[in-house]
């Protein structure tokens, strides 16, 4: 009896080792998972420090205003795609908003004297046409007042007619012909004015061409359109502020999102000994938290630019990142 307790004792004794070996175990092969949850990468080589920082496109252009004014309208927002040719903003000048009213006033006087001239013009026409009809009347009434007063000086030689009679058909002749006289030089005038007044119609309509392309020449809006295709990633010209000629960075594009930046801060430490071209690995929580292999770009006194290839279209400029240096080997 007593060997029988012995041995189940014995058996209870190996089965709690076991169970305990067996736990620790376990607890060992889940420890490596566990870790590079946190963030220690299995590559490349041993891990190294963990950094952390925002993504920024290698590529960036800079789109300045092409004139000196103020921001009247944007268009766009930063993380916007855009195209080349693209509105994006407008500009308005005050400057030059009082050379515009006067060259609208040239314009619309331009304008008043074309209009005035035309009806001048059409009115000279229809006088001249009446002129003309009316000197041709008073041709054919001196035709009939001649005819008459010759028969009437014929008659009065031969005493066949009262001499009064032919007195009045003289004055009616002299009329009649004074009366033609008359209708023949003010239709010549008006048959003058007609192209005249077309020679000055066609010089005033010249200058209110020209005056409405000198309007049209002054504008107060200038356009700022996109250069390239790409993404806004920064817009530093608000709509109220003035902006000069040539200032840089209204808008940033970025161009090429495939090619990507993570710019860090580290102490001098964490930078001692690193050098462009040293292996690193880049996570992104937005891309997946996959591994992404990079490089160290640049290296500086209060950090370093670590270059990527972008996986995923996911990955945008501002995103944070993790990123781990390879250690540096052992001397």
């Amino acid at each position: 009896m007593a060997r029988g307790r012995l041995i189940l004792l014995a058996a209870l004794f190996f089965a709690v080792v076991f169970s305990a070996g067996g736990w620790l175990l376990l607890r060992d092969r889940k420890l490596p998972r566990q870790l590079a949850v946190a963030g220690t990468p299995p590559s490349p080589g041993s891990p190294g420090p963990v950094l952390t920082g925002r993504v920024r496109p290698q590529r960036m252009v800079n789109v300045t205003a092409p004139v000196a004014g103020t921001v009247s309208r944007v268009l766009v927002e930063v993380g916007q795609d855009v195209y080349a040719g693209q509105l994006l903003a407008e500009l308005s000048n005050g400057k030059l908003a009082v050379a515009q009213a006067l060259a609208k006033q040239d314009a619309e006087k331009a304008n008043g004297r074309e209009r005035d001239l035309a009806s001048e013009l059409r009115a000279a026409q229809v006088e001249s046409s009446k002129a003309t009809v009316a000197s041709i009347r008073a041709h054919a009434a001196l035709t009939t007042a001649e005819k008459e007063f010759v028969r009437q000086q014929v008659l009065d030689r031969e005493g066949a007619t009262p001499h009064l009679a032919f007195l009045r058909a003289q004055d009616d002749y002299q009329a009649a012909l004074a009366n033609v006289e008359s209708l023949d030089a003010l239709a010549q005038q008006a048959r003058e004015r007609v192209p005249a007044l077309s020679r000055e119609l066609d010089a005033a309509r010249g200058d209110l061409q020209d005056r409405t392309g000198d309007f049209a020449a002054i504008t107060t809006v200038s356009e700022i359109h996109a250069p390239v295709d790409g993404v806004i990633v920064a817009q530093l010209g608000k709509p109220g502020e003035a902006v000069n000629a040539g200032q840089t960075s209204l808008f940033q594009i970025a161009v090429n999102l495939s090619l990507l930046d993570v710019v860090v801060g580290a102490d001098a430490k964490t930078l001692a000994g690193v050098r462009p071209g040293a292996p690193a690995i880049v996570r992104i929580a937005e891309a997946g938290d996959v591994e992404i292999p990079a490089a160290v770009r640049e290296v500086g006194p209060e950090g370093m630019v670590i270059g990527f290839d972008s996986p995923s279209p996911a990955i945008k400029p501002g995103m944070t990142a993790l990123v781990w240096l390879a250690a540096r080997p052992q001397r």
